[in-house]
Parts: C-alpha cells; sequence; structure tokens
C-alpha cells in the first residue's frame, strides 16, 4: 500500500499525531509519501499537487492536521486519480474559536466560516478520523455527518521517546507542560497552587500561549514563591523535563465542552514515562482509562484539584502503582504501531471497498 501524506500538516512539535501516524504506518509495512507544503493557501494547491502527481501513483490519500482547507485541493486530486480520500479531523474550527478559545463570537461571519470549513471538509472525504467516541458523537450531531465515515484512531505518543527515567531531584514538583490555552486550564492550576502554597510542593509549568498572560497577570497580582514558569521547549527534550514530575498534572482542566471530548497528548506522554498522572474525569478519557491507570479530577475545581496533588504526594505508592498499569494499558492499547495498524486496516478496508 503507497499512501500519500498531504497537505500543511504541522510538525510533532505542534501536532505530533501526525508523525505518530506516519510512523505506524511505516511500521506496519505501508509507503507513506509526505505530500507537504507550507506556501500561503493560495500557491499551496500548485504545490500539494505537483508533488501529489510527481510522486503518485498513490492507493491512498491522508490529510493532515490541520487540514481543513488541503481537504478541498485533497479532494480535487482524488477525483483526478480515483485514489480514496481520509481525512484526520483531529479538531473544529468552529469549537475552537467559537466556544473553547472564544475568539469570535456565535453568530459572527468568521463563526458561520468555520463552521463551513468543518462541515465541507468532513463532507468531500471518504473516511474520517477522530481521537475519541466523544469527538465522533460531537461531529455527527453538529455538522451532520454520515457516522459510517467515522473512525476512531487514538491520539497516543511516541513511546520509544517518552520512556520512563530516573527522577533526578529532591523536590516534589507538580509538574505540567503544553500549551497556555483555555482548553488545558492552566489558571485552575495556578489557583491550586495557590490553596497550597503553604505546603512544600513546588509548580512547573512549561509553555505557552493564549492563557499565557493572563497566567502572568494572576501571578503578578499574587505571586507564588514556588511556582515557575519555563519557556517551550523542543519535543525530544520533553522527557527530561517531565522526568522531574513527583505528579504530571494532564488534565485537561479547562471548563469549555472541547475539554470533556479529548484526552491530551501529554496523558500518553506521561503514562509512557510512568509517571503518577491527575487527569479530567471526562467520559473521553474514561474510553481508555480507569481509576487504576490514572488520578481522575473534575475539571475547572482548583479545590479537587489540590486535593488530589496532595494525595499523590502522602501515598506514593499507591500514586506508581496507578501509574505502572497506565503504563501497561497504554503499551497494549495505543503505541505508535497499534495506532498505524487500526488505521491500516481502515484504508484496507476503504481500498478493497
Amino acid at each position: 500500500m503507497k499512501v500519500a501524506y498531504f497537505g500543511n500538516y504541522q510538525s510533532r512539535t505542534h501536532f505530533p499525531r501526525n508523525d505518530i501516524l506516519i510512523t505506524g504506518l511505516r511500521q506496519n509495512g505501508v509507503k507513506v509519501v509526505e505530500c507537504r507544503s507550507s506556501a500561503p493557501f493560495r500557491f499551496r494547491w500548485i504545490s500539494l499537487l505537483f508533488k501529489y502527481m510527481r510522486y503518485g501513483p498513490f492507493d491512498v490519500i491522508i490529510v493532515g492536521v490541520p487540514g481543513h482547507a488541503d481537504v478541498i485541493i485533497a479532494k480535487f486530486a482524488s477525483l483526478i486519480t480515483g485514489a480514496p480520500l481520509v481525512f484526520d479531523v483531529f479538531i473544529s474550527l468552529y469549537d475552537t474559536n467559537v466556544f473553547d478559545r472564544e475568539l469570535v463570537k456565535k453568530n459572527s461571519f468568521f463563526a458561520r466560516w468555520f463552521f463551513f470549513l468543518d462541515k465541507i471538509s468532513c463532507l468531500l472525504p471518504d473516511v474520517l478520523l477522530f481521537d475519541t467516541q466523544q469527538h465522533i458523537r460531537y461531529f455527527r450531531k453538529t455538522f451532520g455527518i454520515n457516522k459510517d465515515k467515522c473512525h476512531r484512531v487514538l491520539v497516543g505518543t511516541h513511546t520509544s521517546i517518552f520512556r520512563p527515567r530516573k527522577r533526578k531531584t529532591d523536590k516534589w514538583i507538580a509538574y505540567y507542560h503544553g500549551k497556555f490555552i483555555p482548553l488545558q486550564g492552566v489558571p485552575v492550576i495556578v489557583q491550586a497552587a495557590r490553596i497550597l502554597k503553604e505546603s512544600d510542593i513546588e509548580f512547573y509549568l512549561l509553555g505557552d500561549g493564549h492563557d499565557y498572560e493572563k497566567v502572568r497577570r494572576m501571578l503578578q497580582e499574587e505571586p507564588l514563591k514556588k511556582l515557575s514558569i519555563f519557556p517551550r521547549v523542543k519535543y525530544e527534550q520533553l522527557p527530561e523535563r517531565a522526568a522531574i514530575a513527583g505528579v504530571f498534572l494532564a488534565g485537561p482542566f479547562g471548563k469549555s465542552g472541547k475539554a470533556a471530548r479529548v484526552i491530551p497528548n501529554k496523558v500518553y506522554e506521561a503514562l509512557s514515562m510512568k509517571l503518577p498522572t491527575i487527569v479530567a474525569d471526562t467520559k473521553a478519557t474514561r474510553e481508555i482509562f480507569n481509576d487504576e491507570d490514572c488520578i481522575f479530577c473534575p475539571r475547572q475545581s482548583p479545590k479537587k484539584l489540590a486535593e488530589k496533588i496532595l494525595w499523590a504526594k502522602s501515598h506514593p505508592h499507591e500514586a506508581q502503582q496507578k501509574a505502572e498499569h497506565g503504563h501497561r494499558t497504554l503499551m497494549k492499547t495505543i503505541t505508535p504501531k497499534i495506532a498505524g495498524k487500526q488505521l491500516k486496516q481502515i484504508l484496507d478496508e476503504l481500498i478493497n471497498a
């Protein structure tokens, strides 16, 4: 099988999803050719179609994340050559910009534009990929998508990169890395740190993003000596940073509906390293993990988060047992090779239909 991985999809630093699926497909014997272009959209279609025709023919086209606009170009290539089209949807532009990040108003022109892009990019492909069943339900209800087109392939992580490591500090650290976006609820972590400011627990937050200035203002108004913010590092450097964690704050702790529908990359990353992990108590997370795997916490509750952090610190053996069990669940459920096998089966069925 020869697959064209198509579009302006982003690197592992921003969306590890693409790299994980490409790696997994290759581990399952699939030839993956990356037809990728970061040119402005008005020129991108020329570059993408040129690469597609040059390196083809292909058995199937997969549009990577984020690729809503690229689906239109890919559909044109699909019609020309007869190769079926798969879109890894992963995110809703409408939900992210209108409800999660609140960048545009619900009934504005841009909200309608994002809704249109979501809908058209789901109507054109033959198969759609999502990260959770909860996301599939949202898209079916919101955009009227045919359920037979929808398939779940979990996010997972690079288990070869996020490996168990020995802790290199005597401090007990509640650790977070990732984007400071509403979905993740980093301000909730800051509020939990305030509750625990008299304890000997230190908080390390690594990253930046939409809520970065909001967090900075919170700390300027009421400084926390035991909370430190560190800049983003390269993807490959994250495991070394995370290895200091007494507990990994994986969440997501945000209030939006999207936070209840996803399992963040960092959940998989933490458990891949056998780190005690606090996760949001959502239907999405419980699609894969249970109370034996990680420490569940309600979203948007600094008080409960503080309680869970204290529990992890005061019950190190039990917390580590959960981490060990979560690691086993991960390794038998969603390594890159397993994700690649699942996706290959979907592609085989599509090609042979």
